[in-house]
C-alpha cells in the first residue's frame, strides 16, 4: 500500500527532491541548518565504531554467563542475580551519561560534541574489560561472595566507561547524517563492518578458549583488547565533527531553554514511535542475546563438540547476513518503507530462532543459522535508520536535539533485555537441573538448553514484533514530512 502511494505522488514530490539535493550541495538557502554530506570512506570510518562494539560485545554475550557458571562454578542464581545487578546499575548510568552529555563543554567549541568522549573513554574500556575475565583465584564453593563481588565490580566499572564511548558513538549518527540516502548507506556499512567485529568475536573466543582452562579466557581477553587497538586509528577520521556542524550545535543550545532530566524522560518516553521502538528492539536484543549466550552450552552438553565448533555456526550465521543485506538494502531503497523491511526481517528471525529448538545435528543448525542471518542482517541494517525518524520526530516536536538522552534509553533497554536474558538462563537452569561446573549434565538440563536456544526467546520476539507492528506510526509519507520541517527549523 505504501509502495502505491508513493508511486502516485512521486511527480509531487520532485520539488522536494531538489530541495534536499540543494542541500546536500552545500548550497546556501535561508534559515537551514547545514547539511554536510560525506565520502563514504568517511562513513565507512565512522562505522569502525560498530566493530569495537559488537566484538565486545559478542564475547560478553556468549561467555559472560557461561565463563562464572560453568568453568568457575559460580551458583547459577547467583550469576543471574549479579547480572541483575549490573543491569539496575546500568539503567541509572546510561540516563546519567547520555544527559550530561547532550550539553556543550569548554572543549566542545574547539574539539566537538562527541569525539573527545569516544577518544578519552576508549583506552580505560578496553582495560575494563580485561577484569571481568580475570577473577581472585578463590574456589566458588568456599567463597562464593568474592567472586560474586567481583563479577558486579567489573561489569558495572566497564558499563561505566563504554557508556561515555557507546552513548556518544551512536548519538553521532543522526547528527552526521542527515539525509535518508546517507543513513540508509551508513547502514549499509555498518552491517559489513558490524560482521567484522562478529567474525573476530566469533572466531578468536573458539579458537583460545579451552573448556576447564580459567587462564585460556585471561588470553582470549587480551587478545580481544589487541584487535581492538590495531584498527583505532582507522575510526577517528570518521568521528571528527565538522566546523559548521559545532557551531550550529553551540548556537541552538544557547537559545534553548535548559530542562531537568526528568522532564527530558518524560518528553522521550511518552513519544509513541520510540516507545514502540523501544519495546520492539528489547525483544529483538532478548532473542539475539540469549541464542548467543546459549550456544557455548549447545556446542558443549548438546552436540558434545569441542569449542570451535562454534566458530563454524557463526560463520554460517554471518554469511547469511553478508548475502542478504544487499537484498535487504535494495528492497528498502525501493520501498521506502523502513518499518516494513525491519518488520520482515524480524520474521525471519523468529522463524529460525524457533527452528532452532528442534534441531539435534551440527548440519542442521548450520543450515537454520544461515537462514537466521539472513534475517539479522537486514534487521541490523535498518535499525539506525528507524531510530534517526523517532529522533528527528522529537526534534520537530520539541524543539531539542537529544540524539544522547535516546541513545542511553536506547542502552537500557538494550542492557535490560541482558536481565532477562538472564533470567531466561538462570530460571532454566534451575527447574531443569542444570548442574554448575560440571561437564556433563542430566537429559532435562538438556531440554532446558533447547528451549532457551530458540523457544522462549523467539516467542518473547514475537510479542515485540506484533507490538510495532500495530502501534508504530511513522510512514513513509510520515518520514518525508519529518525531513522537511526538520530542514526548515534549522537545528
Amino acid at each position: 500500500m505504501y509502495l502505491n502511494i508513493f508511486k502516485h505522488n512521486s511527480s509531487k514530490l520532485k520539488p522536494i527532491k531538489k530541495f534536499f539535493r540543494e542541500m546536500t550541495e552545500n548550497k546556501k538557502i535561508k534559515n537551514a541548518q547545514p547539511i554536510v554530506t560525506h565520502s563514504k570512506k568517511n562513513i565507512a570510518s565512522y562505522n569502525m565504531g560498530h566493530y569495537f562494539m559488537e566484538f565486545i560485545n559478542l564475547v560478553q554475550g556468549f561467555l559472560l554467563f557461561y565463563f562464572y557458571e560453568a568453568e568457575i562454578g559460580l551458583a547459577s542464581w547467583l550469576v543471574g542475580l549479579g547480572l541483575i545487578i549490573y543491569a539496575v546499575y546500568d539503567v541509572i548510568n546510561d540516563l546519567l551519561v547520555g544527559y550530561l552529555v547532550d550539553r556543550p563543554f569548554k572543549f566542545t567549541k574547539k574539539w566537538g560534541r562527541r569525539f573527545p568522549w569516544m577518544i578519552v573513554s576508549f583506552i580505560p574500556m578496553l582495560f575494563s574489560f580485561l577484569l571481568i575475565f580475570s577473577p581472585p583465584n578463590v574456589d566458588a564453593q568456599e567463597q562464593p561472595w568474592i567472586l560474586f563481588g567481583w563479577l558486579i565490580f567489573t561489569t558495572c566499572l566497564f558499563d561505566t566507561i563504554e557508556s561515555f564511548f557507546s552513548i556518544n558513538f551512536y548519538s553521532m549518527f543522526p547528527y552526521k547524517f542527515r539525509t535518508t540516502g546517507e543513513r540508509l548507506t551508513s547502514g549499509s556499512f555498518s552491517v559489513y563492518i558490524s560482521m567484522i567485529g562478529i567474525v573476530f568475536g566469533s572466531i578468536i573466543p573458539p579458537m583460545i578458549v579451552i573448556f576447564g582452562n580459567i587462564n585460556s579466557y585471561v588470553l582470549m581477553a587480551w587478545l580481544t583488547v589487541i584487535f581492538c587497538l590495531i584498527p583505532f586509528p582507522l575510526f577517528i577520521p570518521g568521528i571528527r565533527e565538522e566546523k559548521e556542524i559545532i557551531e550550529n550545535y553551540i548556537e541552538n543550545y544557547k537559545k534553548e531553554e535548559k530542562e531537568s532530566i526528568f522532564l527530558a524522560m518524560r518528553e522521550v518516553l511518552t513519544q509513541r514511535s520510540f516507545l514502540f521502538y523501544m519495546i520492539f528492539v528489547f525483544t529483538y536484543h532478548v532473542l539475539n542475546n540469549t541464542i548467543t549466550a546459549s550456544l557455548f552450552y549447545y556446542v558443549n552438553f548438546v552436540l558434545g563438540e569441542p569449542e570451535d565448533i562454534v566458530t563454524i555456526i557463526s560463520i554460517m550465521l554471518l554469511l547469511g547476513s553478508l548475502v542478504a543485506v544487499p537484498l535487504w538494502y535494495r528492497y528498502s531503497r525501493k520501498t521506502q518503507n523502513k518499518k516494513r523491511t525491519i518488520l520482515l526481517a524480524g520474521m525471519v528471525m523468529i522463524i529460525f530462532g524457533f527452528k532452532m529448538s528442534f534441531v539435534f545435528n551440527l548440519i542442521s543448525f548450520m543450515i537454520v543459522a544461515f537462514a537466521y542471518g539472513m534475517g539479522l542482517g537486514g534487521f541490523i541494517s535498518i535499525m539506525d535508520p528507524v531510530l534517526s525518524d523517532c529522533i528527528d520526530e522529537s526534534i520537530i516536536t520539541h524543539k531539542k536535539r537529544r540524539e544522547g538522552f535516546f541513545h542511553s534509553i536506547n542502552f537500557f533497554e538494550s542492557n535490560l533485555s541482558r536481565v532477562l536474558q538472564a533470567l531466561i538462563l538462570t530460571v532454566t537452569h534451575e527447574l531443569t537441573g542444570f548442574i554448575e561446573g560440571s561437564a556433563t549434565q542430566p537429559s532435562s538440563a538438556l531440554f532446558g538448553i533447547h528451549l532457551h536456544i530458540g523457544i522462549i526467546p523467539a516467542i518473547i520476539f514475537l510479542g515485540g514484533s506484533l507490538i510495532f507492528w500495530k502501534f508504530y506510526d511513522i510512514t513513509p509519507e510520515r518520514s518525508r514530512e519529518i525531513k522537511e520541517k526538520l530542514v526548515d527549523l534549522g537545528i
